[in-house]
Protein backbone atom coordinates (compact mmCIF):
# COMPACT_ATOMS: atom_id res chain seq x y z
CA UNK A 1 0.00 0.00 0.00
CA UNK A 2 2.84 2.29 0.78
CA UNK A 3 4.25 1.62 -2.62
CA UNK A 4 0.88 2.51 -4.22
CA UNK A 5 0.72 5.77 -2.24
CA UNK A 6 4.29 6.71 -3.20
CA UNK A 7 3.58 5.95 -6.83
CA UNK A 8 0.44 8.11 -6.68
CA UNK A 9 2.28 11.08 -5.20
CA UNK A 10 5.08 10.88 -7.72
CA UNK A 11 2.63 10.61 -10.54
CA UNK A 12 0.64 13.62 -9.37
CA UNK A 13 3.80 15.71 -9.05
CA UNK A 14 4.93 14.81 -12.53
CA UNK A 15 1.50 15.51 -13.90
CA UNK A 16 1.27 18.85 -12.21
CA UNK A 17 4.68 19.85 -13.55
CA UNK A 18 3.65 18.96 -17.04
CA UNK A 19 0.46 20.93 -16.71
CA UNK A 20 2.52 23.97 -15.59
CA UNK A 21 4.76 23.70 -18.61
CA UNK A 22 1.79 24.18 -20.83
CA UNK A 23 0.59 27.48 -19.19
CA UNK A 24 0.99 30.62 -21.22
CA UNK A 25 3.70 32.99 -19.91
CA UNK A 26 5.28 30.46 -17.56
CA UNK A 27 8.53 30.82 -19.50
CA UNK A 28 8.62 34.62 -18.66
CA UNK A 29 8.45 34.23 -14.86
CA UNK A 30 12.20 33.93 -14.32
CA UNK A 31 13.26 36.89 -16.57
CA UNK A 32 10.61 39.13 -14.96
CA UNK A 33 11.83 38.27 -11.48
CA UNK A 34 15.44 38.99 -12.49
CA UNK A 35 14.46 42.33 -14.07
CA UNK A 36 12.60 43.42 -10.94
CA UNK A 37 15.61 42.52 -8.76
CA UNK A 38 18.00 44.51 -10.99
CA UNK A 39 15.65 47.54 -10.96
CA UNK A 40 15.45 47.50 -7.17
CA UNK A 41 19.25 47.24 -6.87
CA UNK A 42 19.83 50.19 -9.26
CA UNK A 43 17.23 52.30 -7.44
CA UNK A 44 18.91 51.54 -4.11
CA UNK A 45 22.32 52.65 -5.46
CA UNK A 46 20.83 55.91 -6.80
CA UNK A 47 19.19 56.70 -3.45
CA UNK A 48 22.45 56.02 -1.57
CA UNK A 49 24.44 58.27 -3.96
CA UNK A 50 21.86 61.05 -3.58
CA UNK A 51 22.10 60.89 0.22
CA UNK A 52 25.91 60.98 0.14
CA UNK A 53 26.00 63.95 -2.26
CA UNK A 54 23.45 65.80 -0.20
CA UNK A 55 25.54 65.33 2.94
CA UNK A 56 28.65 66.53 1.12
CA UNK A 57 27.14 69.84 0.03
CA UNK A 58 25.04 70.60 3.06
CA UNK A 59 25.78 71.82 6.56
CA UNK A 60 25.61 69.61 9.57
CA UNK A 61 22.67 70.64 11.67
CA UNK A 62 24.84 71.21 14.71
CA UNK A 63 26.82 73.98 12.97
CA UNK A 64 23.76 76.02 12.18
CA UNK A 65 21.61 75.73 15.28
CA UNK A 66 22.83 79.00 16.77
CA UNK A 67 20.16 80.11 19.21
CA UNK A 68 20.03 83.81 19.91
CA UNK A 69 18.11 86.05 22.23
CA UNK A 70 15.70 88.53 20.75
CA UNK A 71 17.11 92.04 20.50
CA UNK A 72 14.42 94.49 19.31
CA UNK A 73 15.58 96.69 16.49
CA UNK A 74 15.81 100.34 17.19
CA UNK A 75 17.91 103.41 16.74
CA UNK A 76 20.13 105.36 19.07
CA UNK A 77 21.69 108.72 18.67
CA UNK A 78 25.21 109.34 17.48
CA UNK A 79 26.15 110.37 20.98
CA UNK A 80 26.03 106.77 22.12
CA UNK A 81 29.33 106.11 20.39
CA UNK A 82 31.01 109.41 21.12
CA UNK A 83 31.90 111.98 18.53
CA UNK A 84 32.26 110.02 15.97
CA UNK A 85 47.50 89.08 11.67
CA UNK A 86 46.90 87.53 12.51
CA UNK A 87 44.95 85.13 14.65
CA UNK A 88 46.32 82.49 16.97
CA UNK A 89 47.69 80.72 13.88
CA UNK A 90 49.37 82.92 11.30
CA UNK A 91 49.21 82.37 7.57
CA UNK A 92 51.99 80.00 6.54
CA UNK A 93 54.45 81.63 4.19
CA UNK A 94 55.51 79.82 1.05
CA UNK A 95 59.22 79.29 0.82
CA UNK A 96 60.50 77.77 -2.38
CA UNK A 97 58.14 75.72 -4.57
CA UNK A 98 54.42 75.65 -3.94
CA UNK A 99 53.40 73.06 -1.35
CA UNK A 100 50.26 72.14 0.52
CA UNK A 101 49.68 74.29 3.61
CA UNK A 102 46.80 74.66 6.03
CA UNK A 103 45.81 77.94 7.65
CA UNK A 104 43.78 77.84 10.88
CA UNK A 105 41.20 75.04 10.83
CA UNK A 106 40.20 75.43 7.20
CA UNK A 107 41.33 72.74 4.75
CA UNK A 108 43.23 73.61 1.58
CA UNK A 109 42.44 71.79 -1.62
CA UNK A 110 45.02 69.65 -3.42
CA UNK A 111 47.37 71.18 -6.01
CA UNK A 112 46.58 74.75 -5.03
CA UNK A 113 43.09 74.75 -6.54
CA UNK A 114 40.48 76.24 -4.18
CA UNK A 115 36.96 74.89 -3.80
CA UNK A 116 35.12 75.73 -7.00
CA UNK A 117 31.56 76.94 -6.70
CA UNK A 118 29.01 74.56 -8.22
CA UNK A 119 26.91 76.09 -10.97
CA UNK A 120 23.74 75.20 -9.11
CA UNK A 121 24.85 77.33 -6.14
CA UNK A 122 25.51 80.44 -8.23
CA UNK A 123 22.28 82.06 -7.07
CA UNK A 124 23.43 81.94 -3.46
CA UNK A 125 25.96 84.68 -4.07
CA UNK A 126 23.24 86.92 -5.44
CA UNK A 127 21.10 86.36 -2.34
CA UNK A 128 22.37 88.17 0.78
CA UNK A 129 19.87 86.29 2.98
CA UNK A 130 20.91 82.75 2.04
CA UNK A 131 19.29 79.97 4.01
CA UNK A 132 22.74 78.44 4.57
CA UNK A 133 23.60 81.10 7.15
CA UNK A 134 20.58 83.35 7.70
CA UNK A 135 21.01 86.98 8.65
CA UNK A 136 19.92 88.17 12.05
CA UNK A 137 18.28 91.50 12.71
CA UNK A 138 20.68 94.43 13.22
CA UNK A 139 21.50 94.81 16.92
CA UNK A 140 20.70 98.24 18.39
CA UNK A 141 23.98 99.84 19.38
CA UNK A 142 23.13 100.25 23.07
CA UNK A 143 22.22 96.55 23.34
CA UNK A 144 25.34 95.27 21.61
CA UNK A 145 27.46 94.75 24.80
CA UNK A 146 24.73 92.48 26.22
CA UNK A 147 24.58 90.61 22.90
CA UNK A 148 28.36 90.06 22.93
CA UNK A 149 28.33 88.73 26.49
CA UNK A 150 25.62 86.25 25.51
CA UNK A 151 27.34 85.16 22.28
CA UNK A 152 30.92 85.04 23.58
CA UNK A 153 30.70 83.96 27.20
CA UNK A 154 27.49 81.91 27.23
CA UNK A 155 27.65 78.17 27.78
CA UNK A 156 26.68 77.44 24.15
CA UNK A 157 29.71 79.23 22.63
CA UNK A 158 27.43 80.72 19.96
CA UNK A 159 30.05 83.04 18.49
CA UNK A 160 32.40 80.11 17.90
CA UNK A 161 29.63 78.15 16.15
CA UNK A 162 28.76 81.18 14.03
CA UNK A 163 32.35 81.66 12.87
CA UNK A 164 32.67 77.94 12.13
CA UNK A 165 29.56 78.09 9.94
CA UNK A 166 31.04 81.04 8.02
CA UNK A 167 34.03 78.88 7.12
CA UNK A 168 31.80 76.33 5.40
CA UNK A 169 30.15 78.67 2.90
CA UNK A 170 30.88 77.75 -0.75
CA UNK A 171 33.41 79.84 -2.64
CA UNK A 172 33.27 81.37 -6.12
CA UNK A 173 35.96 80.23 -8.59
CA UNK A 174 39.52 81.55 -8.58
CA UNK A 175 40.68 80.11 -11.89
CA UNK A 176 42.85 83.04 -13.00
CA UNK A 177 44.89 83.09 -9.79
CA UNK A 178 46.03 79.47 -10.17
CA UNK A 179 47.16 79.71 -13.80
CA UNK A 180 50.82 78.62 -14.06
CA UNK A 181 52.09 82.06 -15.05
CA UNK A 182 50.34 83.69 -12.06
CA UNK A 183 51.44 81.33 -9.28
CA UNK A 184 54.66 83.22 -8.56
CA UNK A 185 52.58 86.32 -7.76
CA UNK A 186 50.81 84.57 -4.85
CA UNK A 187 52.51 84.64 -1.46
CA UNK A 188 50.40 81.80 -0.04
CA UNK A 189 49.11 78.66 -1.68
CA UNK A 190 45.54 78.99 -0.43
CA UNK A 191 44.84 82.74 -0.55
CA UNK A 192 43.53 83.86 -3.95
CA UNK A 193 41.23 86.57 -5.33
CA UNK A 194 37.94 85.38 -6.82
CA UNK A 195 37.64 85.77 -10.58
CA UNK A 196 34.63 88.03 -10.37
CA UNK A 197 36.05 90.52 -7.84
CA UNK A 198 39.77 90.51 -8.64
CA UNK A 199 41.55 93.74 -9.51
CA UNK A 200 42.49 93.62 -13.20
CA UNK A 201 45.47 95.59 -14.43
CA UNK A 202 45.75 96.92 -17.97
CA UNK A 203 46.92 94.15 -20.27
CA UNK A 204 50.28 94.31 -22.01
CA UNK A 205 50.42 92.49 -25.38
CA UNK A 206 52.52 89.34 -25.26
CA UNK A 207 52.79 89.17 -21.45
CA UNK A 208 50.62 86.43 -19.92
CA UNK A 209 50.57 87.54 -16.28
CA UNK A 210 50.48 91.28 -16.90
CA UNK A 211 46.87 91.84 -15.78
CA UNK A 212 47.03 89.76 -12.57
CA UNK A 213 47.63 90.88 -9.00
CA UNK A 214 46.52 89.20 -5.79
CA UNK A 215 44.01 91.88 -4.84
CA UNK A 216 40.22 92.14 -4.66
CA UNK A 217 37.68 94.93 -4.89
CA UNK A 218 35.50 95.19 -1.78
CA UNK A 219 32.20 97.08 -1.63
CA UNK A 220 31.68 99.49 1.25
CA UNK A 221 28.85 100.60 3.49
CA UNK A 222 25.69 101.90 1.87
CA UNK A 223 26.25 100.04 -1.39
CA UNK A 224 29.39 101.98 -2.34
CA UNK A 225 31.00 99.90 -5.10
CA UNK A 226 34.73 99.16 -4.93
CA UNK A 227 35.23 101.26 -1.79
CA UNK A 228 38.29 99.21 -0.85
CA UNK A 229 41.04 97.16 -2.44
CA UNK A 230 42.08 94.27 -0.17
CA UNK A 231 45.52 93.17 -1.30
CA UNK A 232 48.30 90.76 -0.50
CA UNK A 233 51.54 92.36 0.64
CA UNK A 234 53.83 92.49 -2.41
CA UNK A 235 56.34 89.73 -3.15
CA UNK A 236 59.49 90.43 -5.17
CA UNK A 237 57.88 89.78 -8.56
CA UNK A 238 54.73 91.78 -7.79
CA UNK A 239 56.18 95.11 -6.60
CA UNK A 240 55.82 96.64 -10.07
CA UNK A 241 52.26 95.29 -10.36
CA UNK A 242 51.46 96.81 -6.95
CA UNK A 243 52.52 100.31 -8.03
CA UNK A 244 50.79 99.84 -11.40
CA UNK A 245 47.58 99.14 -9.50
CA UNK A 246 48.03 102.29 -7.41
CA UNK A 247 48.58 104.34 -10.58
CA UNK A 248 45.87 102.82 -12.77
CA UNK A 249 43.18 103.07 -10.08
CA UNK A 250 44.45 106.43 -8.76
CA UNK A 251 44.63 105.08 -5.22
CA UNK A 252 45.76 107.96 -3.00
CA UNK A 253 45.91 106.11 0.34
CA UNK A 254 47.60 102.84 1.35
CA UNK A 255 47.06 101.19 4.75
CA UNK A 256 49.76 98.70 5.73
CA UNK A 257 48.97 96.41 8.69
CA UNK A 258 52.07 94.22 8.89
CA UNK A 259 55.77 94.67 9.47
CA UNK A 260 57.99 93.73 6.55
CA UNK A 261 59.54 91.02 8.72
CA UNK A 262 57.88 89.32 11.69
CA UNK A 263 59.37 86.55 13.83
CA UNK A 264 62.21 86.19 11.35
CA UNK A 265 59.91 85.69 8.35
CA UNK A 266 59.38 88.07 5.45
CA UNK A 267 55.73 89.10 5.53
CA UNK A 268 55.92 91.84 2.90
CA UNK A 269 58.63 93.14 0.61
CA UNK A 270 59.51 96.76 1.34
CA UNK A 271 58.15 98.45 -1.76
CA UNK A 272 59.31 102.00 -0.98
CA UNK A 273 62.81 103.57 -0.61
CA UNK A 274 64.80 102.86 2.54
CA UNK A 275 65.68 106.46 3.38
CA UNK A 276 63.81 109.73 3.39
CA UNK A 277 64.15 111.69 0.11
CA UNK A 278 65.59 108.64 -1.68
CA UNK A 279 64.02 107.33 -4.89
CA UNK A 280 63.33 103.78 -6.04
CA UNK A 281 62.97 102.74 -9.67
CA UNK A 282 60.17 100.21 -10.15
CA UNK A 283 60.45 98.44 -13.49
CA UNK A 284 60.81 100.70 -16.50
CA UNK A 285 57.70 102.80 -15.91
CA UNK A 286 57.64 104.03 -12.32
CA UNK A 287 59.76 105.86 -9.79
CA UNK A 288 58.83 106.18 -6.11
CA UNK A 289 60.29 109.00 -4.00
CA UNK A 290 60.09 108.97 -0.19
CA UNK A 291 58.85 112.52 0.44
CA UNK A 292 58.07 112.72 4.17
CA UNK A 293 57.66 110.66 7.34
CA UNK A 294 55.77 111.47 10.54
CA UNK A 295 55.96 108.83 13.32
CA UNK A 296 53.10 108.41 15.80
CA UNK A 297 52.86 106.14 18.84
CA UNK A 298 51.34 103.21 16.94
CA UNK A 299 51.66 104.06 13.27
CA UNK A 300 53.82 105.94 10.80
CA UNK A 301 52.49 108.41 8.28
CA UNK A 302 54.61 108.51 5.13
CA UNK A 303 54.12 110.32 1.85
CA UNK A 304 55.42 109.11 -1.50
CA UNK A 305 55.68 110.73 -4.90
CA UNK A 306 54.78 108.20 -7.60
CA UNK A 307 55.98 109.13 -11.11
CA UNK A 308 55.00 107.46 -14.37
CA UNK A 309 58.06 107.76 -16.60
CA UNK A 310 56.47 106.12 -19.63
CA UNK A 311 54.20 109.06 -20.38
CA UNK A 312 55.30 111.57 -23.01
CA UNK A 313 55.34 114.12 -20.24
CA UNK A 314 56.29 112.75 -16.84
CA UNK A 315 53.23 112.65 -14.59
CA UNK A 316 53.08 112.06 -10.87
CA UNK A 317 50.69 111.60 -7.95
CA UNK A 318 51.04 111.87 -4.17
CA UNK A 319 50.36 108.71 -2.17
CA UNK A 320 49.72 108.70 1.59
CA UNK A 321 51.06 105.60 3.36
CA UNK A 322 49.75 104.84 6.86
CA UNK A 323 51.64 101.95 8.44
CA UNK A 324 49.99 100.54 11.59
CA UNK A 325 52.79 99.04 13.70
CA UNK A 326 50.95 97.91 16.87
CA UNK A 327 49.72 94.57 15.51
CA UNK A 328 51.81 91.81 17.15
CA UNK A 329 53.40 88.88 15.35
CA UNK A 330 50.63 86.62 16.64
CA UNK A 331 47.13 87.40 17.85
CA UNK A 332 45.45 90.79 17.80
CA UNK A 333 46.34 94.29 19.06
CA UNK A 334 46.38 94.66 22.84
CA UNK A 335 44.26 97.80 22.69
CA UNK A 336 41.33 97.78 20.29
CA UNK A 337 40.77 101.49 20.81
CA UNK A 338 44.17 102.22 19.25
CA UNK A 339 43.04 100.48 16.05
CA UNK A 340 39.73 102.35 16.13
CA UNK A 341 41.62 105.64 16.60
CA UNK A 342 43.81 104.68 13.63
CA UNK A 343 40.70 104.13 11.48
CA UNK A 344 39.37 107.55 12.52
CA UNK A 345 42.66 109.19 11.51
CA UNK A 346 42.49 107.39 8.16
CA UNK A 347 38.97 108.67 7.54
CA UNK A 348 40.03 112.26 8.18
CA UNK A 349 42.62 111.83 5.44
CA UNK A 350 40.52 109.61 3.16
CA UNK A 351 36.82 110.43 3.74
CA UNK A 352 34.11 107.86 3.06
CA UNK A 353 32.87 110.04 0.21
CA UNK A 354 36.22 109.70 -1.60
CA UNK A 355 35.73 108.30 -5.11
CA UNK A 356 39.00 106.35 -5.27
CA UNK A 357 39.32 103.05 -3.36
CA UNK A 358 41.15 102.76 -0.05
CA UNK A 359 43.99 100.23 -0.49
CA UNK A 360 44.47 97.96 2.54
CA UNK A 361 47.04 95.17 2.83
CA UNK A 362 48.74 92.99 5.41
CA UNK A 363 50.69 89.87 4.44
CA UNK A 364 47.97 87.72 2.86
CA UNK A 365 45.37 90.47 2.60
CA UNK A 366 42.62 88.61 4.46
CA UNK A 367 43.11 88.43 8.25
CA UNK A 368 44.21 91.84 9.51
CA UNK A 369 42.95 93.45 6.32
CA UNK A 370 39.49 91.92 6.74
CA UNK A 371 39.41 92.90 10.42
CA UNK A 372 40.12 96.57 9.70
CA UNK A 373 37.71 96.80 6.76
CA UNK A 374 34.91 95.17 8.76
CA UNK A 375 35.47 97.53 11.71
CA UNK A 376 35.45 100.53 9.36
CA UNK A 377 32.18 99.46 7.71
CA UNK A 378 30.41 98.82 11.02
CA UNK A 379 31.62 102.11 12.50
CA UNK A 380 29.87 103.80 9.56
CA UNK A 381 26.74 101.74 10.22
CA UNK A 382 26.78 102.72 13.91
CA UNK A 383 27.05 106.39 13.05
CA UNK A 384 24.34 106.30 10.37
CA UNK A 385 21.81 103.75 11.68
CA UNK A 386 22.62 103.23 15.35
CA UNK A 387 22.81 99.46 14.77
CA UNK A 388 25.47 96.76 14.34
CA UNK A 389 25.40 93.79 11.90
CA UNK A 390 28.72 91.94 12.15
CA UNK A 391 27.60 88.64 10.61
CA UNK A 392 25.85 90.33 7.68
CA UNK A 393 28.86 92.43 6.70
CA UNK A 394 31.44 89.69 7.19
CA UNK A 395 29.48 87.35 4.95
CA UNK A 396 29.42 90.09 2.31
CA UNK A 397 33.19 90.48 2.61
CA UNK A 398 33.74 86.74 2.23
CA UNK A 399 31.68 86.71 -0.96
CA UNK A 400 34.25 89.15 -2.39
CA UNK A 401 37.53 87.76 -1.01
CA UNK A 402 38.18 84.43 0.70
CA UNK A 403 38.98 84.08 4.41
CA UNK A 404 38.33 87.74 5.24
CA UNK A 405 38.69 87.92 9.05
CA UNK A 406 40.72 84.75 9.09
CA UNK A 407 40.57 83.50 12.67
CA UNK A 408 38.06 83.14 15.46
CA UNK A 409 40.31 85.30 17.63
CA UNK A 410 39.96 88.16 15.14
CA UNK A 411 36.17 87.62 15.03
CA UNK A 412 35.98 87.86 18.83
CA UNK A 413 38.31 90.88 18.79
CA UNK A 414 35.88 92.71 16.48
CA UNK A 415 32.91 91.98 18.75
CA UNK A 416 34.76 92.98 21.93
CA UNK A 417 36.15 96.09 20.26
CA UNK A 418 32.76 97.29 19.06
CA UNK A 419 31.30 96.58 22.49
CA UNK A 420 34.03 98.69 24.09
CA UNK A 421 33.44 101.44 21.54
CA UNK A 422 29.74 101.53 22.44
CA UNK A 423 30.50 101.84 26.16
CA UNK A 424 33.49 104.21 26.00
CA UNK A 425 32.81 106.35 22.96
CA UNK A 426 35.55 108.75 21.80
CA UNK A 427 38.52 108.62 24.19
CA UNK A 428 41.31 110.31 22.24
CA UNK A 429 42.35 113.85 23.14
CA UNK A 430 44.71 115.95 21.05
CA UNK A 431 47.80 117.02 23.00
CA UNK A 432 47.01 120.68 22.30
CA UNK A 433 43.60 120.25 23.95
CA UNK A 434 44.76 118.30 27.01
CA UNK A 435 44.50 121.22 29.47
CA UNK A 436 40.93 121.95 28.39
CA UNK A 437 40.02 118.26 28.61
CA UNK A 438 41.40 117.99 32.16
CA UNK A 439 39.50 121.09 33.21
CA UNK A 440 36.24 119.63 31.88
CA UNK A 441 36.86 116.28 33.59
CA UNK A 442 37.08 118.03 36.96
CA UNK A 443 33.63 119.58 36.58
CA UNK A 444 30.60 117.94 38.17
CA UNK A 445 27.64 117.05 36.00
CA UNK A 446 23.88 116.97 36.79
CA UNK A 447 24.39 113.58 38.46
CA UNK A 448 26.87 115.08 40.92
CA UNK A 449 29.79 113.14 39.47
CA UNK A 450 32.93 114.56 37.94
CA UNK A 451 34.12 113.50 34.52
CA UNK A 452 36.85 111.45 36.19
CA UNK A 453 34.27 109.57 38.27
CA UNK A 454 32.12 108.85 35.24
CA UNK A 455 35.14 107.57 33.33
CA UNK A 456 36.02 105.32 36.27
CA UNK A 457 32.51 103.86 36.16
CA UNK A 458 32.96 103.16 32.45
CA UNK A 459 36.30 101.42 33.10
CA UNK A 460 34.67 99.19 35.72
CA UNK A 461 31.80 98.40 33.34
CA UNK A 462 34.15 97.44 30.51
CA UNK A 463 36.22 95.29 32.87
CA UNK A 464 33.08 93.49 34.03
CA UNK A 465 32.40 92.36 30.45
CA UNK A 466 35.37 89.98 30.53
CA UNK A 467 35.71 86.97 32.83
CA UNK A 468 38.91 86.98 34.88
CA UNK A 469 40.94 84.34 36.64
CA UNK A 470 43.24 84.58 39.64
CA UNK A 471 44.46 80.98 39.48
CA UNK A 472 48.15 81.81 40.00
CA UNK A 473 47.56 84.37 42.75
CA UNK A 474 45.33 81.96 44.67
CA UNK A 475 47.95 79.21 44.81
CA UNK A 476 48.95 78.46 48.40
CA UNK A 477 52.60 79.36 47.84
CA UNK A 478 51.60 82.83 46.52
CA UNK A 479 49.10 83.79 49.23
CA UNK A 480 51.81 85.24 51.47
CA UNK A 481 52.81 87.60 48.62
CA UNK A 482 49.41 89.32 48.43
CA UNK A 483 48.27 92.16 50.67
CA UNK A 484 44.66 90.95 50.70
CA UNK A 485 42.48 88.16 49.41
CA UNK A 486 40.81 90.42 46.86
CA UNK A 487 43.59 92.50 45.28
CA UNK A 488 45.11 90.19 42.68
CA UNK A 489 46.75 90.90 39.32
CA UNK A 490 44.10 89.96 36.78
CA UNK A 491 44.45 87.78 33.70
CA UNK A 492 41.79 88.86 31.22
CA UNK A 493 40.39 86.18 28.95
CA UNK A 494 39.58 87.85 25.64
Amino acid sequence: MAEDLLQCCIGNKIASSRVGEGRPGSSLALPVAVSISVFIAVLTVIVIMFILLRKKYSFKEGNLSIARKSYPTGSVGEGSIGEGEEGKTEEIEMEGPLVNVVVDDETCEEDGVPNQMQEETEDYFQDPTSILLPDIDPIPTERFPEYVRDMLYGEEHKLKAEFSALGKLPQPPSTVAVLPHNKAHNRFKNIYPYDRSRVCLKATPGVDSCDYINASFIDGYGGMKNAYIAAQGPVDVSVESFWRMVWEYETPTILMLTQCTEAGKVKCVQYWPEKLHDSLSVGEKFRVTFSSNMPFAEYEFRKFKLENLSESESKHMTVSHLHYTAWPDHGVPDNVMSLIAFIRHVRKLHPVSHQQPLLVHCSAGVGRTGTLILLDIIMQQMKTEGTISVLHWLRNLRMQRMKMVQSQQQYEFIHCGLSELVVCGETEVAAANLRIALKNLKKKGPDGLTGFQRQMQIIEEVSSHHPVTFSDAEEEYNRIRTDSLTNYPMILIV
